[in-house]
């Protein structure tokens, strides 16, 4: 670990993987992008109950009092018309309570963003993972081809940030 005295009482100090320990709220700690294996297989589900996917992502925070974001955007539609599709972020399989994510209404394609918000508290891993269902017993499908998705992870693309608080 080192130190570096910016002068007035500021000091920047060197944490371990080369993170500032002592971080300005506001600093992003770490950025996670979800691989492309992982976020771009089609998920189906005709649950009106919230489902796992297969769509998530481990952050071990570097500080206890951080905040971390997951956030990104999926592309979905329900068949047959007239359904609507929902997104929520469980934390370590339990549900953020402040924020879901959804879109519907016909079988068109939406592009549908999400953001989820969470203060785990400690500096152990957790596992930060997607839930869906469906209206009305339509089936939802997330990620635009059930086959090939060549380098474009499917329309869906899914990150974690860590921010310093």
């Amino acid at each position: 670990m080192g130190q570096l005295n910016l002068g007035n009482g500021a000091n920047f100090v060197g944490g371990s993987d080369g993170f500032l320990a002592d971080a300005p709220k506001g600093s992003i700690l770490q950025y996670i992008e979800v691989a492309q294996s992982v976020i771009a297989p089609r998920f189906s589900t005709t649950s009106s109950s919230y489902t796992a996917t297969n769509y998530l992502v481990d952050v071990t925070p570097k500080k206890a009092d951080s905040m971390i974001i997951i956030q990104g955007s999926f592309s979905h539609s329900t068949q047959p018309e007239n359904g609507y599709a929902y997104f929520r972020c469980y934390q370590d399989g339990v549900a953020s309570d402040l924020y879901e994510a959804g879109a519907g209404y016909s079988t068109e394609w939406h592009q549908s963003p999400f953001k989820y918000v969470f203060f785990p508290g400690d500096t152990n891993s957790h596992q930060y993972k997607i839930y869906a269902r469906s209206s009305g017993g339509k089936t939802l499908y997330v990620g635009w081809s059930g086959s090939s998705w060549g380098s474009t992870r499917n329309w869906n693309h899914m990150c974690a940030i860590e921010i310093a608080q």
